[in-house]
């Protein structure tokens, strides 16, 4: 019974390369932790481009997230495409102001 368990969506959001520079290379943070984000203002107070930079390290983590479950999910297919039942399930997102 293989099991795929990831932590990639929680902090903190250290994308590996290339992920690192998906999207948008940002020399800013390269490492986001869940500290960086309880220490901003919340909501509208917090700024827009410290906001992008945030969101942009998650959406880095969460890609390569994507590519691995997706090699895992060809690899169930194709030891028993027949008799695999896969469940995903999930905690929560993160918020970002």
């Amino acid at each position: 019974l293989p099991i795929f368990h990831t932590f990639q969506a929680h902090d903190p959001f250290d994308p590996i390369p290339p992920y690192n520079e998906t999207f948008e290379k940002s020399d800013q943070f390269p490492s986001v932790t869940r500290e960086h984000l309880w220490n901003e203002p919340r909501g509208p107070e917090m700024s827009a481009e410290r906001a992008e930079i945030y969101a942009l390290r998650y959406d880095q983590q969460l890609l390569e997230f994507d590519e691995e479950l997706s090699a895992f999910l060809d690899s169930a297919k194709k030891l028993s495409p027949k008799n695999t039942v896969i469940i995903i399930a999930s905690d929560h997102g993160e918020a970002f102001g």
